[in-house]
């Protein structure tokens, strides 16, 4: 792989690693070694819990080397092996599960450690309750301190020196506390000049300061005397522990990668894209991290091939489109949460990104851009089987011939493992790939109604340049551009208007597609939810007929029981027992009549016709708008059906509402914002609502679960639902919710 901090540059992700890495606690490598996977497992078990992160710990393996050579270690290196310690004693607390539980079990933190960490505060001071002769030197260290500030602070306010005091404060020349005097002072005053200010006045220490000063520099070498003999005897108990401190250095960046990983993942509302391996691309609503949240557009690109040519208008999106693919393999790589769809994203597992994009012209090196493409596509032809990004493959020589040269370039990469995606203005190169299996094409849209790039892509045809109308866009007069034409030939003109055609039947072809789509998904689920009613019904007659059976066998019983009776009282008592058992039994099959009921049926109930809304405890009708709860009882003993209510048509005021040429079934939310995504559930809505659906599939993934919990709470209170369900496994399970309308 190219140099990861070149790379990050080329790719224009600095800004957003920078960000990330803000969340280690010390700076590391941004790639984890060990199994993916099994970092996976970490990071979603961790995803699903609150915890605080550690505290700045500085790189400590200077520290092991000199603990292990029995070297002393200062006050500050030994605050942060306790920091360390401590806060794997605080992990070891919370209350994990799986990988996370299984591995704080394995870090066994030995009783010397823990006594170790006793000895400091949080904030890695030493707790001086515990160390009474430093306490006590450090108490004498400031008694002295505040002898030395007491004593100047009386001659501030001294009657005799106030006519040499400048001004009536303390002034600091290095560590030391000194007066500011006018000449003369000495009349009054025997001290020790020390320095003399810029106005001609002089820094005094009077003599009976200094007397005090002198008692202080002794409290302070004892002090630190005292102090020295802490951290060696601290640093021996650590030295016997350094197999155990290595071991704790190394689970400690490991559990950072972890928690920086999940935090920013969490702030942002990013995903993990964790489909990584096999041999097809798949991105799907991708942000490159250096667009604006606010007007970004996502990418969506499906590539089951080995390579991608893109061609098309220029200023179109092309090399956003090679560096968005790249960034998200090399996020993914190192398993770096981005903004994607990544339920449905998937990348190789790629051993090397390279990404040739900067013009290597160079007037010192004597190259010029050919000769600089040819020596970097030289070193990748020698390098591991990955991913190479090019943008303007054709950049400094003649085009038709570098199209025929890097056909075969390309078709060597290809042989040879790599995935290679090439933006080009020119259709020579992309003409000769078409027929390629291996090559997929790509063409950025052009909107010329606007006269603008879309910043959309459609696969499978070769893109026009848009030379001629960007020319004329930018006040090139027509009559010189409709020269231009004539020149450019009529056979390549015609080339031109079959791309055109190529474009046209696309849309189309997408366009059908997705009718197709919005009538698979709803025949999709109102036979899932055809099955599932059915599925209820059999359940719910059997375990009625269950209970009948049951209830009949108990009354045959106490029947014969009270025939056995001699006593005519137990025999009258048996007799009413059954009596009771065989009501039991016929408000049961009363009930039973609730079978030909169902929501959503027409019934007329004592005069008052209605539409069943509800069947629970209590039957729920509507009933002019108003919404009645009748005992079941009752409701089954009276109510009848009867054919579709129809409503008076009342006068309205005419309104034509155009029915909304995007309204489908489903909507895919990932990777949106909450408001962002509620604002878009919104529309989605009434949407649907014009279209005459009565159910629609939200796709919103479980992530974090801010964006369910948000989406499922408004929908609660939305006054267009009726209620809503979890989807089925097959259509997305918890990350999906079905609505009623």
């Amino acid at each position: 792989m190219a140099d990861t901090t070149e790379l990050l540059t080329k790719l224009d992700l600095e800004p957003f690693i920078g960000s990330f890495s803000s969340f280690f606690a010390r700076q590391k490598p941004l790639f984890m070694d060990g199994d993916r996977s099994l970092h996976l497992r970490f990071i979603k078990e961790l995803s699903k819990h609150q915890f605080d992160p550690p505290k700045p710990i500085k790189s400590l393996d200077e520290e092991l080397v000199r603990l292990q050579k029995a070297g002393v270690l200062s006050k500050e290196s030994l605050s942060h092996f306790s920091k360390l310690i401590a806060y794997f004693v605080r992990l070891k607390k919370y209350k994990f599960e799986g990988v996370l539980s299984e591995w704080l079990s394995s870090v066994d933190i030995p009783k010397k450690a823990l006594e170790f960490c006793d000895f400091f505060e949080d904030d890695g001071e030493f707790d001086y309750d515990k160390m009474p002769e430093l306490s006590a030197a450090k108490s004498s260290v400031e008694s002295a301190k505040k002898n030395i500030t007491r004593e100047l602070s009386k001659y501030l306010h001294s009657e005799k020196l106030a006519p040499y005091l400048v001004d009536r404060q303390l002034h600091f020349l290095g560590k030391d506390e000194l007066l500011l005097l006018r000449a003369g002072f000495n009349a009054v005053l025997r001290g020790k000049i020390v320095s003399r200010s810029a106005s001609g006045f002089f820094y005094v220490l009077p003599s009976s300061v200094d007397s005090i000063k002198d008692e202080l520099e002794k409290r302070i070498s004892y002090f630190e005397e005292l102090e020295y003999r802490f951290c060696k005897e601290f640093s021996k108990t650590l030295s016997e522990l350094l197999p155990f401190l290595k071991f704790l250095n190394r689970q400690f960046d490991r559990f950072d990668h972890y928690q920086a990983r999940v935090l920013f993942a969490r702030l942002n509302d990013f995903e993990f894209l964790e489909n990584v391996g096999g041999s097809k691309l798949f991105l799907k609503d991708f942000y490159h991290p250096a667009l604006e949240r606010s007007s970004a557009k996502a990418f969506s690109i499906s590539l089951d091939k080995k390579a991608l040519i893109v061609t098309g208008v220029n200023a179109g999106g092309k090399t956003m489109l090679l560096k968005s693919i790249l960034s998200a393999c090399l996020l993914a790589k190192y398993l770096i949460p981005m903004r994607i769809n990544a339920y449905k994203s998937a990348v190789p597992s790629l051993s090397t990104i390279n990404v040739i994009l900067d013009d290597p012209q160079s007037v010192q090196n004597n190259i010029s851009t050919f000769s600089g493409r040819i020596r970097a596509f030289t070193s990748l032809l020698n390098a591991k089987p990955g991913i190479i990004g090019v943008d303007e493959i054709e950049l400094g020589t003649d085009s038709d011939e570098a199209a025929a040269l890097f056909k075969i370039v390309i078709e060597e990469l290809i042989s040879r493992g790599f995935f290679v995606i090439v933006t080009t203005h020119h259709k020579k190169l992309a003409s000769m790939l078409a027929s390629n299996n291996n090559v997929e094409l790509a063409a950025a849209l052009y909107d010329e109604e606007k006269e603008l790039p879309r910043y959309e892509f459609l696969q499978g045809i070769i893109g026009k340049s848009y030379a001629f109308e960007t020319a004329v866009k930018y006040g090139i007069p027509k009559h010189i551009v409709e020269k231009a034409r004539k020149v450019y030939g009529e056979d390549k003109e015609r080339l031109s208007e079959l791309i055109d055609k190529g474009y046209l039947l696309q849309d189309r072809l997408n366009l059908e597609l997705r009718e197709i789509e919005v009538q698979k998904e709803k025949l999709k689920l109102a036979k899932l939810r055809l099955e599932e009613e059915k599925q209820r019904e059999t359940t719910e007659w059997q375990n009625k007929k269950f209970t009948l059976e049951k209830s009949y066998r108990e009354a045959i019983e106490l029947a014969k029981e009270a025939a056995k009776k001699s006593d005519a009282k137990d025999a009258h008592r048996a007799i009413n027992a059954a009596n009771e058992r065989y009501k039991e039994i016929s408000i049961q099959k009363t009930e039973q009549k609730k079978e030909s009921f169902k929501e959503g049926d027409f019934v007329v109930f004592r005069n008052m016709k209605g539409q069943i809304d509800a069947i629970g405890k209590d039957i729920s009708i509507v009933v002019d708008g108003r919404r009645l709860k009748v005992e079941k009882k009752q409701f089954f003993e009276e109510a009848k059906k009867t054919e579709r209510i129809k409503k008076e048509k009342k006068a309205a005021p005419k309104l034509t509402v155009q029915k909304p040429q995007s309204g489908g079934v489903k909507l895919d939310l990932h990777g949106y914002r909450v408001e962002e995504a509620i604002e878009m559930l919104d529309k989605f809505i009434s949407d649907a609502l014009l279209a005459g659906f009565e159910e629609i599939l939200v796709y919103h993934g479980i992530g974090t679960g801010r964006l369910a919990a948000a989406v499922r709470e408004h929908l609660k209170e939305h006054q267009s639902v009726a209620y809503i369900d979890d989807a089925p496994i097959s259509m997305g399970g918890y990350g999906a919710t079905i609505i009623h309308l």
